[in-house]
């Protein structure tokens, strides 16, 4: 497989794209675009404080405007939010790259939130598990490939990336 393109990981938060975006950073010649760092530092606020401020819609517009500046023909490695995939969107975008899901189960998402506290969920008046079950669904539609990375350490599955022929 050789394909040229930036890579994006999808995933619910606690899956691992943005560590592992940064593995790949260090170790290959792709440049790392975390989008919720990205999102924090333009606007200089928490995705919390954002989320609060703007309510649910108006985040992911911002997260979809965001998405849809990035060139996607340059040599990224791309790690949005986990909501990425309620925007059509932003998924037809992203679809001119090479789109990985990092599939977890539940129960290991689950502690790696610390029961979905510590991130900024969009939970659309969903119960955890309904979320999960939702947007896993999603994130299989919009893969090209689905790793289950609970399986890997973080250099093993940054490694298998690299390696995967993406030139």
């Amino acid at each position: 497989m050789s394909i040229n393109t930036s890579i994006t990981l999808i995933g619910m938060p606690g899956a691992g794209k943005s560590v592992i975006s940064k593995y790949i950073a260090s170790n290959s010649t792709f440049e790392n675009l975390e989008m919720d760092e990205l999102i924090e530092i333009v606007n200089n606020k928490t995705l919390f404080e954002l989320i609060n401020e703007l309510g649910e819609e108006k985040f992911k517009k911002l997260e979809e405007d965001t998405i849809l500046q990035i060139d996607t023909k340059k040599k990224y490695i791309i790690s949005p939010g986990g909501s990425v995939v309620y925007s059509d969107v932003s998924m037809k975008h992203l679809s001119n790259t090479f789109v990985i899901y990092l599939k977890c189960n539940f129960e290991t998402i689950k502690q790696r939130t610390e029961n979905f506290t510590n991130r900024g969920i969009i939970f659309n008046g969903l119960t955890p598990r309904e979320l999960f079950d939702e947007r896993e669904k999603l994130y299989n539609k919009h893969a090209d490939i689905t790793i289950h990375a609970e399986n890997y350490t973080i250099k093993t599955l940054g490694d298998l990336i690299i390696n995967l022929g993406i030139h």
